[in-house]
């Protein structure tokens, strides 16, 4: 544990940080440095605790090296493309909770808060522009794409029914909305 943090603090205070950036974190990207650091950091700790950490490694806050672990760089998380069973769970668990993310994430597998997230609001799209293009009978830039690919019927297929599950959860929504 304390050659780790030995590491972390020559790395950072012996020349590869500036000595104005040294006493507050610094906005912006974490580095390649210090997403090793952050991760030598937590893997020498035993309980995990972010303000000692974020004080380690010198240039982030707390919050900021907590997120970075948790939706990045934590070795647990799958950073694949996301299946045809990934998105029938998402889409199945959204139906059952709600957007209740949290909960949500912690019932797929390898997937942080934000990916679940950002999955679903890509679903979401997809099945708006589908709507929207059968209501008004133009092509979206995804049909347009797929016509010049080489998308298979096993594509397509896959497509419809992830499609037909997120056309009638988005409607239940919908009705939901103008009930209320």
């Amino acid at each position: 544990m304390d050659q780790a943090r030995t590491r972390v603090s020559t790395m950072f205070y012996v020349g590869n940080i500036s000595d104005t950036t040294r006493s507050k974190p610094r906005p912006g990207t974490f580095s390649c440095e210090e997403d090793e650091a952050l991760l030598e950091l937590v893997k020498a700790e035993t309980v995990i605790e972010w303000p000692k950490i974020s004080k380690m490694l010198g240039t982030k806050t707390a919050r900021q090296c907590r997120d970075r672990y948790q939706n990045y760089l934590d070795p647990r998380l799958n950073h694949n493309e996301w299946s045809e069973e990934e998105d029938s769970l998402l889409l199945s668990l959204y139906s059952s909770y709600g957007a209740k993310w949290t909960q949500i994430s912690h019932r797929i597998e390898g997937r942080s808060l934000n990916s679940v997230h950002n999955r679903w609001n890509v679903l979401k799209r997809r099945a708006t522009s589908t709507i929207v293009s059968d209501s008004c009978e133009f092509e979206t830039e995804t049909e347009t794409e797929m016509k010049g690919s080489d998308v298979t019927e096993d594509d397509t297929e896959e497509t419809s029914v992830i499609e037909s599950i997120f056309d009638k959860i988005f409607l239940e929504m919908i009705s939901d909305d103008l009930m209320t």
